[in-house]
């Protein structure tokens, strides 16, 4: 099966992601119409677990980590253009305004923010870094998704990988202000930047992100926001055309449907046209 390479900036290899199908597509699209933050977080982190080759890399990811995965994914295999939607300064009015993805791409790679620090406490050791939840309710738990990896008796663990239960338990264990480290780097690192090479005399707002809030996660949201309905009708539209099953419509991408189609689409008009004109193809 055909895979996307990437080199991420806080992976020191490529790695290697598949396709987002109709399936994955419509599920994403069905979580974020019900519009539940905390579940469309997981079912995002359950999707790039099952697209990620390297089963081992997730825990490592960080929420930039992931938003760069979820753009160039985006752009490969369902729409190379992404519209934004900007909010005019003065009154209600909202413009579409279209952005190639590969721009989007490197705005997001720009924020990255290479930044570990390892904090040690008797037999432990605690490595900071950035967040690694795409959404976070509070502030806290923005702070504790900074916690990357511990290493204990020689023993690493990636800290996203604990239940809320032992996150909580490992924090009570220690006598360590990580918030406040955590806050310290937040500080020093917290850059925000603009998705939209816009004037400043441009009527509407512009969009920006940051690594420390959950702008990266609305981006997300953003371009996976879909009505469900019209998906359905695509895949009527697949099968009637194609005369193809369900089954075969969910395995392919979005990108892959809207190639058939206008395939479908030259041909049923050129056929249109040889029978306007009289010729016989037979």
């Amino acid at each position: 099966m055909y895979y996307t390479i990437l080199k991420l900036p806080n992976i020191d290899h490529k790695i290697r992601i598949s396709p987002i199908t109709n399936e994955i597509f419509f599920n994403i699209c069905k979580f974020i119409e019900e519009n539940d933050d905390e579940d469309i977080t997981v079912f995002i982190d359950e999707v790039l677990i099952e697209l990620i080759q390297d089963k081992n890399i997730f825990n490592k990811l960080t929420r930039v980590d992931k938003c760069i995965i979820l753009t160039k994914l985006y752009e490969q295999y369902i729409d190379p253009n992404i519209t934004l939607y900007c909010s005019h300064k003065e009154n209600s009015d909202i413009r579409n305004v279209n952005v190639e993805s590969a721009s989007i791409f490197k705005k997001i790679q720009d924020l990255s923010v290479g930044y570990f620090k390892t904090i040690r406490y008797n037999n432990i050791e605690i490595e900071i870094s950035a967040p690694s939840k795409l959404f976070c309710k509070s502030y806290d738990e923005i702070m504790i998704s900074m916690i990357h990896r511990v290493v204990y008796d020689g023993e690493e663990y990636y800290f996203s990988s604990f239940s809320d239960f032992d996150k909580d338990k490992f924090l009570e264990s220690i006598n360590i202000d990580l918030f406040k480290i955590c806050t310290d780097v937040i500080k020093s690192n917290d850059t925000t930047l603009s998705l939209i090479d816009i004037p400043d005399d441009f009527e509407y707002e512009n969009i920006y992100i940051s690594y420390f809030n959950n702008s990266l996660y609305s981006l997300i949201k953003s371009l996976f926001s879909f009505d469900v309905k019209y998906l359905y009708e695509n895949s009527y539209v697949f099968c009637k055309a194609m005369g193809s099953s369900y089954d075969h419509f969910k395995q392919i991408t979005p990108h892959e449907f809207n190639q058939f189609i206008n395939i479908h689409k030259y041909y049923n008009d050129k056929m249109n046209d040889y029978d306007n004109q009289g010729v016989d193809l037979s």
